[in-house]
């Protein structure tokens, strides 16, 4: 047990630990300063197994970082009850209870970062979470804040949903294209606040803060959009519109898939060629959360997606969608690839007065479905969600068709002409 001691001496001391190693932050965490060091070590020795290292010279095995955790975790929280006892009465603690210093905020992320790997989230949970807190700590750096405090919070936010100058780019972008400077959609700073409440929540778990800046900044509001489905005519349109495009069975297919199962972008994009029974006309995919579900297709798409795959062989670990161009050409449709692929058919099918999206489509499906007969709870699984209130919106505007629902329906006309009938 002296060894394994002694090894774990070495693994805190050893410069490997500032590297790519997913325990660092914990046990970084779990030892705030050199004086608590060797209480740390004493615990590891006495709850930690020889089978925590390969070697002596400090790397872990793998297998038993469940453990190293569990160990790590009970030091932490006897390291917090001393850390509340000093910094109880703190004038630092009082005074600025809900500020954190820009140093101790990006290791912090970090960790905050790292810990969600541990817990097997999502790579688009995880890229979301970094791309959100770059954008905050290039807003803090330049702006030269030492301290990250609700001020600095509600400056980032309001930098991110705010008009940009046309000969000035946003994030510090070198090239000032449409994207970098027009207004960014509430959605997208509503995105950003729900990320970070997230984060300093997380914070004061941690007792890195005793209060969150970001539970007293209102989240901006955004609305809904209208949901504006595809008519059937401006299908046809987009349909045709795959006959006289580069690759017009690759299109076909594309489009009767999304109308015929509401797939996501991402989800299209990643399904690979072992995904799919043609013969059973479904595909299994890979959704948001890693949670994996059956969607369908009908007659007309197994045809388009026949034709397409009969082009060239497939592995069963090959890309459905190939793309065709720009830096991935080869390589698995990308969701900018495909996104650019649907603007593109809407134009050259002069579709008009709709967003021509691969969400677009995904709307349409559900719309469709609903009012073909399919009801909430059903289209909630095919769709992927994970409550009703989302598929209810389908539900309530399930009057794309209001017009001639109510046309129908219209009680002075009902009523006159029953009186007429009478007579």
């Amino acid at each position: 047990m002296r060894a394994v001691g002694s090894g774990v001496e070495r693994f805190l001391d050893t410069e490997e630990v500032t590297g790519s190693n997913p325990v660092l932050p914990i046990f970084s965490h779990a030892v705030p300063n050199q004086q608590e060091k060797m209480s740390f070590i004493d615990n590891l020795k006495t709850r930690v197994t020889p089978i925590l290292f390969n070697r002596l010279d400090g790397k872990m095995h793998k297998t038993a970082l469940p453990i190293a955790i569990s160990a790590t975790q009970k030091v932490r929280e006897s390291g917090r009850v001393r850390a509340r006892q000093r910094t109880a009465y703190s004038p630092q603690s009082i005074s600025q209870p809900d500020a954190i210093a820009v140093e101790t905020l990006k290791s912090a992320l970090d960790s905050w970062i790292t810990q969600g790997k541990l817990r097997r989230m999502s790579q688009a949970t995880l890229t979301n979470r970094t791309f959100v807190i770059d954008k905050l700590l290039w807003h803090l750096e330049r702006h030269q804040r030492k301290m990250c405090d609700r001020k600095a919070l509600e400056d980032f936010l309001s930098y991110a949903g705010s008009p940009i100058p046309s000969n000035v780019a946003r994030w510090g972008n070198t090239s000032a294209s449409a994207r970098a400077t027009t207004q960014t959609r509430p959605e997208t700073v509503a995105t950003y606040h729900r990320v970070l409440r997230t984060a300093f929540r997380w914070l004061v778990e941690e007792e890195y803060l005793r209060e969150s800046p970001l539970e007293r900044i209102k989240p901006p509001i955004a609305r809904a959009d209208q949901i504006v489905p595809l008519t059937p005519s401006q299908i046809d349109l987009l349909l045709h519109a795959t006959t006289q495009s580069e690759y017009p069975l690759r299109n076909r297919a594309i489009i009767l898939l999304l109308l015929d199962t509401g797939l996501r972008a991402a989800e299209l994009c990643s399904i690979r060629y072992g995904d799919l029974d043609i013969d059973s006309r479904r595909i299994v995919v890979l959704g948001k959360g890693n949670k994996r579900r059956t969607v369908f297709f009908g007659k007309n798409t197994t045809q388009a997606l026949n034709r397409y795959l009969n082009i060239d062989t497939h592995a069963d670990n090959d890309p459905l969608f190939f793309s065709e161009r720009g830096t991935t050409s080869g390589g698995a449709l990308t969701r900018s690839g495909l996104t650019q692929l649907i603007v593109r058919l809407g134009k050259a099918a002069g579709v008009r007065g709709v967003r021509c999206s691969p969400h677009t489509l995904r709307h349409t499906f559900a719309l469709n479905f609903i009012q073909s007969g399919g009801n909430a709870f059903a289209l909630k699984e095919f769709l992927g969600h994970t409550s009703l209130t989302i598929s209810q919106r389908y539900v309530n505007l399930a009057g794309a068709d209001m017009e001639g629902q109510c046309r129908n329906i219209l009680p002075v006309d009902a009523l006159l002409s029953d009186r007429s009938r009478r007579r």
